[in-house]
């Protein structure tokens, strides 16, 4: 069974964002919009990039993109990041090379190697993308929305529909609600 209804009813709930990438391919558009949309978004695009049983091989690829092919933030933010929670010193006060480039990069944060100036130990630094948590949070209030009002034109039944009665109002969120609390 491929899934193509919840395809075409994510383009018609995401019609008000701006088609940028008009001459790309389905799978790279969907790829790109989820991207644009933020972290929650690209963890369902994750969670979708795994089910290669639901979806043809060109959408199914670039969904796998999103686990581990998410655009960096800029470095010098996250040296700034990591200055603030050391209580405002330079980074060079703790390490003696830091890699501005990040090592890897993905939907909540990404990674840096450096090398400690206490002991010359190499050290990768999990640094969580700027002003992130806000926009978690506000994605999360969303969805709920957004899928109780989409469940109206899936199939009894189908996996489209059990994943939206899930998110059902009144249904017990259980896991909503667990990542609201792993946030606050």
């Amino acid at each position: 069974m491929r899934i193509t209804l919840p395809l075409r009813l994510w383009r018609y709930s995401l019609f008000w964002m701006p088609n940028r990438h008009k001459d790309k391919p389905l799978g790279e558009r969907l790829r790109l919009a989820l991207q644009e949309l933020g972290p929650v978004w690209i963890k369902f695009g994750q969670m979708l990039s795994t089910r290669r049983d639901l979806f043809p091989p060109h959408i199914a690829d670039q969904l796998a993109l999103l686990q581990d092919k998410v655009a960096p933030f800029d470095g010098k933010l996250a040296k700034q990041q990591i200055e603030a929670a050391m209580g405002g010193l330079p980074v060079e006060a703790w390490f003696d090379d830091f890699e501005i480039k990040p090592l890897a990069s993905a939907s909540i944060a990404q990674v840096h190697t450096a090398r400690l100036k206490s002991n010359g130990k190499e050290v990768v630094i999990k640094v969580i993308r700027p002003d992130i948590l806000p926009v978690i949070k506000a994605d999360l209030k969303l969805i709920p929305d957004r899928i109780s009002s989409s469940s109206q034109y899936l199939p009894s039944g189908s996996l489209g529909a059990a994943f939206a009665a899930g998110w059902s109002p009144s249904a017990p969120n259980r896991s909503g609600a667990r990542v609201r609390k792993d946030l606050d």
